[in-house]
């Protein structure tokens, strides 16, 4: 059996190479530090948002928007402003993902249908049968 180096075996066994913790913390955590030290400048908004939807956490910013939203004072109106946007970026991705087709019926299913449509045939001419007599 082959040895390996410790190191590797840690980072084998704790999943993909892109599940590991960022050396330097967390991108959005920075981000949003940013924010909350030039709250003014719009720019730090913008990119706190397009950073947070290039990693698909939309809503964890949204979240952090609204905590400040709810805890209320000068910076609550401006948080919600930037709550709508993150909203609308968030529905925009939704409106672009696509679907996954459905299935296509199985012969079972057509069976189904058949049997069901000869039951309700069935049952109609017995009801006009005995509205005739």
């Amino acid at each position: 059996m082959r040895r390996t180096a410790p190191c590797f075996r840690r980072v084998v066994a704790s999943g993909p190479v892109s599940e590991l913790p960022e050396p330097d913390g967390d991108p959005l955590v920075r981000a949003w530090d940013e924010v909350l030290a030039a709250w003014n400048d719009e720019g730090a908004h913008e990119r706190a948002i397009a950073l947070a939807d290039a990693l698909d956490r939309l809503g964890e910013l949204g979240a952090r928007y609204r905590s400040v939203r709810v805890g209320g004072g000068a910076r609550a109106a401006d948080a919600e402003r930037y709550q709508q946007q993150i909203l609308g970026r968030a529905l925009g991705r939704m409106a672009r993902t696509p679907r996954p087709d459905a299935a296509p019926k199985s012969r079972f299913e057509y069976v189904l249908y058949g049997v069901s449509a000869t039951l309700l045939a069935a049952a109609v001419w017995s009801m006009l049968r005995s509205l005739g007599r």
